[in-house]
Parts: structure tokens; C-alpha cells; sequence
């Protein structure tokens, strides 16, 4: 009877460590996708509109995902490096002294990003091509 006992709880820790190793592998997986990509929710619909715009006014909020770990992200000209981590396929942006909460960022199918109703899309040139 203890050696049945035994063998359960050995497998049953053998099942737990398995799925959180697989969720931890999909998440560094995923981590390593964004790495190098930008994104941008657009507020001005063509790139003429925003020519048109004074100099202060911001087209777009952007962010650049730089590594494993880190982000540059802008909601106006000031840019703000911040840590992130992926959790159940959402990319977390934590708070910093320019961000007053933590962002959290559904990754999409098609690769773009949503911060509750706003689509940011991904973008390599230009992000009004």
C-alpha cells in the first residue's frame, strides 16, 4: 500500500512540474517572436493627416518591444523603457515612474497587439504603409 501511495504522489508531481515547464516554454517562445517587433495604434488615419498635424501632436502611440525583457513605448514624444513578461498569452508591461499601472496587452492571432479596445498594429517601415 505505501509503495501505491508513493508511486501516485511521484506522478502526480511529475504532471504538475510538466504543464508549468510547457506554459513556461510557450511563454519564452512567444517572447522570443516579439522581440525586435514595433507596434502602433494609430490616432490619425493617413500619413498626410498627420504631416498636417503641429509638431507636438502625436500621430500615434508606439512601442518596440528590445529584448526577452524590455520595451520602449510612447503615448506622446517622451518614450519610456519599461520590463515585461508574458502571461496566458498577454503581454504585461509593468508600471513604471512614466506608466502609473501596468499595461496589459492580448496578443492577437494575426500578430498585433489589443490594450482593452484599441488595436495596435505591427509594423516594420512605416506604420502608415
Amino acid at each position: 500500500m505505501r509503495l501505491k501511495q508513493t508511486f501516485l504522489l511521484f506522478l502526480m508531481t511529475l504532471l504538475i512540474i510538466g504543464c508549468s515547464s510547457d506554459d513556461s516554454i510557450m511563454e519564452k517562445s512567444n517572447a522570443k517572436n516579439l522581440i525586435g517587433n514595433k507596434y502602433a495604434h494609430l490616432l490619425i488615419d493617413t500619413k498626410e493627416e498627420c504631416e498636417a498635424r503641429p509638431a507636438e501632436q502625436s500621430c500615434a502611440y508606439r512601442l518596440e518591444i528590445l529584448n526577452d525583457s524590455q520595451v520602449d513605448i510612447a503615448f506622446t514624444d517622451i518614450v519610456h523603457r519599461a520590463n515585461f513578461y508574458i502571461n496566458n498569452n498577454k503581454l504585461i508591461i509593468e508600471s513604471t515612474s512614466g506608466i502609473p499601472e501596468d499595461l496589459v496587452f492580448e496578443i492577437l492571432q494575426n500578430g498585433d497587439l489589443k490594450l482593452q479596445q484599441e488595436i495596435w498594429i505591427k509594423y516594420e517601415n512605416s506604420f502608415y504603409e
